[in-house]
């Protein structure tokens, strides 16, 4: 039988990063990361069930991989407390300032910001941003229109995020981010009220959302960070508030689970958009709504929070890196 050493000519590989062109089989060290890593392939895309919550929160997530996660906030008036998740288990790090609903969250897991929000009796809306740089929270720039919006908060580091908030059943804010000042910018399509966006600031997706009185939507568009764009609809069936989202760009978004309304329940589906069309991916192991992560991938997507602590972990299919477990 061939070794290592006889397939790729070499012992295993002692890096400071992950190597490119990488082939199936392969395994290296990285030093800085501290972990041993091989290079898979996976035949067909799959969800598992990952580690439990310590709450029921539901809230913004945000992450670079499914490995480097976080949940920011939580419902309304009841969870100030972040999450934190290693692909393995969560755990809680410090409070957030403010206990406002409906949150929204971007950028990666030490870079975020958690933007908006509201709170009822009377109802409110909120320009607040607190960044957090992976330990802590502090005080960003407020943005010039109040608002909330589940999920609509896009982009990767905090010098370069959007946000879309609502605060009213037509209002269409977007914003963008440059790491102290919010700018508005062209308003994002009508009716789409939590929405469910995701990409970075100059490619990103919108897919379905709320629209008065009281159902969801099909409707998708594109955003290449000035103008938005209608695209295909979503497969019938598939419109929701609160679902999933995760996307590299606007040509690899993917959209999970969520509400139908008016009282049509929770769904399983999910859906890819590979920048033409949409298609059929695999439905998650549950009806679910809730939070999602990571922004940069939809391969590692994220499904957490709602009305359990159970979070679902997302395979897609084809080349992935592993990392080997040591202990």
């Amino acid at each position: 039988m061939a070794t290592y050493y006889d397939i790729f000519g070499q012992k295993v590989q002692y890096l400071s990063s992950d190597p490119a062109n990488l082939t199936e089989g392969q395994v290296w060290y990285n030093s800085t990361s501290n972990t041993a890593k091989f290079q898979s392939f996976v035949a067909s895309s799959s969800w598992a069930t990952g580690g439990n919550m310590n709450d029921t929160q539901q809230g913004g997530g945000a992450g670079d991989s499914q490995t480097s996660a976080i949940s920011l906030q939580g419902t309304l008036g009841s969870v100030t407390t972040v999450e934190e998740y290693d692909g393995t288990s969560w755990t809680n790090g410090p409070n957030s300032s403010n206990s406002y609903g409906s949150r929204s969250a971007g950028g990666a897991s030490a870079s975020a910001g958690l933007i908006g929000g509201y709170t009822n009796s009377p109802f409110t809306t909120y320009t607040t941003l607190e960044e957090w740089n992976g330990s802590s929270f502090s005080g960003g720039g407020s943005s010039n229109t109040p608002g909330y919006g589940q999920g609509t908060c896009y982009g990767v580091n905090l010098d370069s995020l959007g946000w879309v908030g609502r605060n009213g059943p037509s209002n269409t804010a977007n914003e963008h981010y440059d790491g102290s000042t919010w700018t508005t910018v062209n308003p994002s399509p009508p009716g789409q009220r939590t929405g469910n966006l995701a990409g970075v600031l100059t490619s990103a997706i919108m897919a379905s959302g709320f629209v008065p009185p009281n159902n969801t939507t099909v409707n998708s568009f594109d955003y290449d960070g000035t103008s938005w764009t209608a695209i295909t609809n979503l497969p019938s069936g598939s419109d929701s508030i609160n679902s999933g989202a995760s996307a590299t760009n606007s040509s690899a978004y993917m959209k999970y689970g969520g509400s139908r309304e008016p009282s049509l329940g929770r769904i399983a589906t999910s859906d890819f958009w590979n920048g033409s069309a949409w298609s059929d991916e695999t439905s998650l192991p549950a009806p679910r709504y809730g939070g999602s992560a990571p922004a940069v991938s939809y391969t590692g997507a994220l499904m957490f929070g709602g009305p359990t602590n159970t979070t679902f972990e997302f395979q897609g299919a084809g080349a992935t890196t592993k990392t080997i477990a040591t202990s």
